[in-house]
């Protein structure tokens, strides 16, 4: 399975490209070719996390996705482990390291960290 979201950058930063603060974006949703599993992302920019949402689950599994975001600079993401042990920990913290007014997430968020491509057009996912 692959999925794209592309994020336009207009939906996101404003015209001096700072991040837009109490925004949730939701990527349409995405899953199995059979339709037993499906998922969607969802972007709160007042957290600075994506979230992943479980649409429809056949039954109790471990998740695992491979993320790559790319459009903005010097960007990385977290993620809080173990995701698997409930769906309510499977987010990842975003930080766009080059745009200032960042609010932090609940926790410390403590976990693997990967940077990404940059980009200056939107965020893709």
């Amino acid at each position: 399975m692959h999925f794209d979201w592309i994020i336009d950058q207009d939906d996101i930063v404003d015209p001096n490209y700072l991040v837009k603060q109490s925004m949730k974006l939701i990527s349409p949703v995405f899953g199995s070719e059979d339709d037993r599993y499906k998922f969607k992302i969802e972007l709160d920019t007042t957290k600075m996390v994506f979230s992943l949402l479980v649409v429809n689950s056949d039954e109790n599994v471990l998740y695992g996705f491979r993320i790559r975001v790319s459009g903005l600079f010097n960007q990385l993401l977290q993620r809080r482990m173990p995701d698997f042990q409930n769906i309510e920990n499977a987010w990842l913290r975003w930080h766009p390291v080059n745009l200032e007014s960042i609010p932090k997430a609940d926790g410390d968020g403590s976990g693997e960290d990967c940077t990404s491509e940059s980009s200056p057009k939107g965020a893709s996912l």
